[in-house]
Parts: structure tokens; sequence; C-alpha cells
């Protein structure tokens, strides 16, 4: 299976309108001014240390390696980073993922995935990604070996 994650304002969000992870210990606060949404950090753990395939978008000008080592403070290892704006061919319109969680709604009509607002629930956002995710692996089963 396959989860994509829009970075910007999605992962990454403003700390006065939405709760955060607390920051990273001096010195990495003074490097990576991003701040990571309440729960990504150990939700995106828990994906990365599974066989689910972690994929990250942004449009932003934040550096492959930026991003990469920003997440490795959070032992969390991205499968795959894309910049749509240099691969336009890997929107997540354009590609095959189980799961993508934007915070636009132009995503939400695009491909067959299922799209979750990250802003727009009131229940936990990890907790209904993870039933979402194992709604999905059951019904891969189901699709592969037919109903019991």
């Amino acid at each position: 299976m396959r989860i994509s994650f829009d970075l910007d304002k999605t992962l990454f969000v403003d700390p006065e309108s939405i709760p955060v992870e607390p920051e990273l210990q001096f010195p990495f606060n003074k490097i990576y001014k991003d701040r990571l949404r309440l729960g990504a950090a150990s939700f995106l753990k828990e994906l990365s240390n599974s066989t689910v395939e972690l994929w990250l978008y942004t449009v932003s000008d934040r550096s492959e390696r930026y991003i990469r080592s920003y997440f490795n403070h959070y032992d969390v290892k991205i499968d795959r980073l894309v910049f749509p704006k240099k691969e336009p061919e890997l929107s997540p319109a354009n590609t095959t993922t189980d799961i993508h969680v934007d915070d636009k709604m132009t995503v939400y009509h695009n491909g067959d995935s299922f799209v979750y607002d990250i802003n727009g629930s009131e229940k936990s956002w990890t907790d209904i990604i993870r039933s979402e995710l194992e709604n999905i692996r059951i019904t891969k089963l189901i699709e592969k070996y037919g109903q019991a």
C-alpha cells in the first residue's frame, strides 16, 4: 500500500492555528524552523516502520536534503519525496496511491484514491487514516483471495 501526504499546510503547519509537535531540541530548532502537525511524528514513524510506502509531496522550495534530514530527527523514513513542479507526471492525480492526505479540495476529485481532508474532521486524523488503511488492506486481501 502507498500513502502520500502533502507537506505544506498538511504536515508542516502554522503553530498559531494548528496544534504542533514540540519543536526540535537546540540547535536543530534553529536549522529546522518548520513545525510538524501534532500526532504526525509518531504516526509517520509507525507508517515508515510498516509495509506501507510513504510519499511526501511539496511545491515549496525546500531542498530534498532539508526535508529528509528534518524527518530523520523523528526517525521517519520517506520512501519517495516528490516535487510536482519538477516532476508533474508524479502529481497525486497521476500516481497510484491508496490514500492521499491533503488540505486542498483540488486534489479530492483526481483519481480513485481515498482522500482525507486533514483540516475538516473532529476525530483524530491519525485514527481515521489508520482505519482507512485497514479497510483498504482488507479490500485488497478480499480482491486477491476472495471472500472466506
